[in-house]
């Protein structure tokens, strides 16, 4: 980071894409202003603070609840979710053009995910999956969630390299937990 700050431009535009894609979905997940929705909240917060549940503040999160579509708030998570990938991937992309000793812009790395888009889209929908999967046992209460926890943190430390192997190898993301496991192993 010290030598190439273009690296920090990735984080930036990823958090950028968030705010915009929250902006341009605020209307399809609530019926309600972003002041109205803020004051629920703030009720909320504040009888949680007072660790104890008043009507008005039960009111407020039944308030909010029946003015969020909860269909496309998933769909705001699914989105964002992929532009994480997508964005870890162009990072990568550009992290692996530095170590080549390649003087390239931040496009650079958005052109590579765009050229490995197959595998990350791939790669997204079994992070869904698994993180769906992971989400459902640790529901069950004291067992599932020690069960969940331990093959959640099997899973990150597992799949911590599997966007470098997809980048730099173009593989599919099955390929990509192997190659992310040996380099662990090693």
């Amino acid at each position: 980071m010290r030598g190439d700050t273009r690296l920090l431009a990735y984080p930036v535009i990823r958090i950028l894409a968030g705010v915009a894609l929250f902006a341009v979905m605020w209307p399809l997940i609530f019926d309600m202003s972003v002041m109205d929705v803020g004051g629920d909240l703030a009720s909320v917060g504040d009888d949680i603070e007072r660790n104890r549940a008043t009507d008005e503040g039960r009111a407020a999160a039944s308030s909010l609840s029946s003015h969020t579509d909860f269909g496309w708030l998933v769909g705001f998570f699914v989105i964002n979710a992929f532009l994480g990938v997508f964005s870890l991937g162009a990072l990568t992309g550009q992290a692996i053009a530095i170590s080549r000793g390649e003087n390239r812009s931040v496009v650079y790395g958005y052109v590579q995910a765009l050229l490995r888009l197959p595998q990350l889209v791939a790669w997204w929908l079994l992070t869904i999956v698994v993180g769906f999967v992971i989400s459902i046992i640790e529901s069950h209460r004291v067992i599932g969630a020690i069960v969940g926890m331990i093959l959640g943190a099997a899973w990150a430390i597992l799949t911590f390299f599997s966007v470098t192997a997809i980048m730099a190898t173009g593989c599919g993301p099955f390929g990509a937990i192997g190659r992310s496991k040996t380099t662990i192993v090693d």
